[in-house]
């Protein structure tokens, strides 16, 4: 019985298989194509308006997409009344302003009423039916997805740098200058601190100005802060030059080093380094001759002695840039 079991399911297969290749050769077993239902609907709903701006004799092609936002064109509002048209029973339930953005209900078709098409829109809170366009004229709206993107205004002009000539500056009477560590505001440029009305700082002039958001930015250092403050906006200056005698503290030689850069002690005898700026102050090393050194803030006047605020091999400092016309160091 096995045998003869077996025997009748292989012809039953083979007969099984000749069937259905014989349906897929007349084609009644084969795939119907598959198509994405949504897609499917979007071209129904196209034709659907497409049928009825056909028949809408004088309205402009539609524009409007249900689903989507329009736009009312700049310049007069649009009524949005009760129902389509000036029908009976339809009444002026608002405007929507020019410029103004709306959503196009989903799912409703534009309704014609003497010669123009008419969607069914919500405005903020109401929801009612404005017009596309005018009868045998221009676009009353417009769908968002045509509207151009509106370009970045301007960076705002700035006020030419008047800091970067000098070594210090001084914050004008009135708020203080805030210190930033990037030359901006808003996210990455942190608050590092504070110079007050008549406080002087040095200018890093090795650093240029940067124009940005309006205010032209200048890279200083105050009490040992180094950071980014404003120089001027809107053409009201936040801080001026300071000379406060030095360009005549070395008998009129002018101060030739500048802080953010670099300096070397010229041939000879050693420079003091100072804690304070003045003669008197502790001397807490020497800088021999040859030796370079880093350029943090300056100058100081003191007994006709340019100080500036030095580092080398990590000791901090004030060493004299020369006195009686004489230079004791040079730029590097």
């Amino acid at each position: 019985m096995k045998g003869h079991f077996l025997k009748f399911g292989g012809a039953a297969c083979l007969m099984l298989t000749v069937i259905v290749m014989s349906l897929l050769a007349t084609g009644i077993a084969s795939a119907a194509p598959i198509v994405n239902p949504v897609e499917q609907d979007v071209a129904a709903q196209a034709a659907q308006i497409s049928a009825i701006a056909s028949t809408c004799v004088g309205a402009p092609a539609p524009r409007l997409i249900p689903g989507q936002q329009g736009r009312v064109t700049p310049g007069l509002p649009n009524i949005l009344r009760s129902a389509p048209g000036q029908q009976p029973g339809s009444v002026i339930i608002g405007e929507i302003p020019g410029g103004a953005v709306f959503d196009v209900l989903a799912g409703v078709l534009p309704a014609c009423y003497n010669g123009r098409l008419w969607w069914n829109v919500r405005y903020g809170v109401q929801i009612g039916w404005t017009p596309e366009a005018e009868v045998w004229g221009a676009y009353w709206t417009e769908p968002i997805s045509n509207i151009p993107p509106t370009p970045p205004p301007p960076e705002p002009a700035c006020m030419g740098s008047q800091l970067i000539n000098y070594n210090a500056g001084v914050v004008t009477p009135g708020l203080p200058n805030v210190i930033r560590s990037q030359p901006f505001r808003g996210t990455g440029s942190v608050i590092r601190g504070y110079i007050p009305a008549g406080g002087i700082f040095s200018v890093i002039r090795t650093t240029q100005p940067v124009c940005s958001q309006g205010i032209m930015w200048v890279h200083v250092v105050y009490n040992g802060l180094e950071g980014w403050t404003g120089e001027s906006s809107g053409g009201v200056r936040w801080a001026l030059p300071y000379d406060g005698g030095v360009s005549q503290c070395n008998s009129g030689a002018p101060p030739r080093l500048q802080a953010g850069g670099y300096g070397r002690v010229m041939p000879g005898l050693p420079n003091s380094l100072r804690r304070e700026a003045n003669v008197y102050s502790q001397r807490i090393g020497y800088i021999y001759a040859g030796e370079v050194f880093r350029v943090i803030e300056g100058p100081s006047c003191h007994m006709g002695i340019p100080y500036w605020r030095v580092e080398i091999n990590g000791v901090t400092g004030w060493t004299g840039e020369g006195q009686w016309g004489v230079y004791w160091v040079e730029p590097v």
